[in-house]
């Protein structure tokens, strides 16, 4: 197998070729950027744009809303976006989509072992008002029709 780099349009792009198959083309690992947004309003939408990004919600008191785009129609296979908890927060946090698309599940600690809130086509998952946490985390990723979330809290309060 050799690789040859590729340039158009002002990025530059790596290119494999094996003998009998096909030649494959990805961006080159610099050009893809590594994304922080700082969550700084209690309604947000996030765009196909912000795949990848890892957005920092803060300890707030006020509920706030974030809407995922249709899956179908608003965001490539693949689309992924990842939030965490940068402090404590009592006030409730929705995911919200305009499909019955999210399925997968939160974990959290229970007085009796874990529990699960699981996703069967919902149209939103709620990080529960009983508490949010530094370093709570949940994740979505699109397959071009739903949306697959992944979590984990350390609040003893179930999602919604």
């Amino acid at each position: 197998m050799s690789q040859s780099s590729l340039s158009s349009a002002g990025s530059t792009q790596n290119q494999f070729a094996a003998v009998g198959s096909a030649t494959l083309a990805y961006p080159s690992p610099e050009a893809i950027p590594k994304i922080t947004i700082a969550y700084t309003s209690n309604a947000y939408s996030v765009s196909s744009h912000d795949s990848g990004a890892t957005f920092n919600i803060p300890s707030s008191t006020s509920d706030s809303t974030i809407t995922l785009p249709a899956p179908a129609t608003g965001c490539p296979i693949g689309t992924t976006y990842n939030f965490q908890f940068a402090g404590n927060g009592s006030g409730a946090v929705t995911f919200t989509t305009a499909t019955n698309s999210i399925y997968g599940l939160v974990k959290a600690p229970a007085s009796n072992g874990t529990t699960y809130t699981a996703y069967a086509g919902a149209t939103t998952a709620v990080a529960s008002k009983t508490g949010t946490y530094l370093g709570d985390s949940v994740s979505f990723v699109s397959d071009g029709g739903k949306w697959y979330i992944l979590g984990q809290t350390q609040g003893t309060g179930p999602w919604a």
